[in-house]
């Protein structure tokens, strides 16, 4: 299974300028660590991929069952009541390894933010969902949080997104990098540390070359 993005764009109604601009890659299964700065379009990327937005052209193919975990997870899951009843092998093993206590999904409101994570991420997971997308998943949480966060997103076996700023947990999760920014897309296999290494290799060679042309 993979997820096919072609010839994307997307403009919110306020911008003048496009977000995306005809941007193309394919997904595969597994986790891909979706990187770039502030503002070039990460989330409207993965809300595009997971058919929280619609493209104002280009295609998403094929059409998959998508989950979006925002990075708010103070609004309880949609699924969270048929999670709370649930004790098949996958909830059960989903409450072991993310820590989750039986009552929590009947005071979702109550519980800490490290807690309201944990219960999102594992009604995510339980749903078995085709695409899922991550967008910061370990921010504002604590260290046991993060832990059992990166373990469970192991567990996912379909087209993930993962955007994150926490090297740690990319280098943990991904084996694909997808980074983004106006122009392109450009998708490359490995964890985020030797993305990063390839990219900085990259820079100092043409850094090298445009002093060189300057000569």
């Amino acid at each position: 299974m993979q997820l096919s993005l072609q010839h994307l764009a997307y403009a919110y109604p306020s911008c003048v300028n496009p977000v995306l601009r005809d941007v193309s890659a394919t997904l595969p299964c597994g986790w891909t660590g979706l990187v770039g700065d502030s503002g070039c379009g990460k989330s409207t990327l993965a809300r595009v991929a997971c058919g929280r937005l619609a493209p104002d052209s280009g295609a998403v193919a094929p059409r998959l069952f998508s989950i979006y975990c925002e990075q708010d997870a103070t609004a309880a899951p949609d699924s969270l009541h048929d999670f709370a009843v649930a004790y098949d092998r996958d909830a059960v093993a989903l409450r072991r390894d993310l820590g989750v206590e039986e009552d929590w999904p009947w005071r979702y409101e109550t519980l800490s933010s490290g807690q309201q994570k944990r219960l999102q991420v594992a009604c995510a997971l339980w749903q078995r969902p085709d695409v899922l997308v991550m967008d910061e998943p370990t921010n504002h949480v604590d260290v046991p949080t993060r832990e059992a966060v990166t373990a469970a997103l192991a567990r996912f076996k379909g087209v993930g997104l993962l955007i994150s700023h926490d090297r740690a947990l990319l280098d943990a999760a991904v084996d694909h990098v997808l980074s983004i920014n106006r122009a392109d897309l450009e998708l490359q296999q490995g964890n985020y540390s030797s993305w990063k290494e390839n990219r900085d290799r990259r820079d100092a060679w043409e850094l090298a070359r445009d002093e060189r042309l300057r000569g």
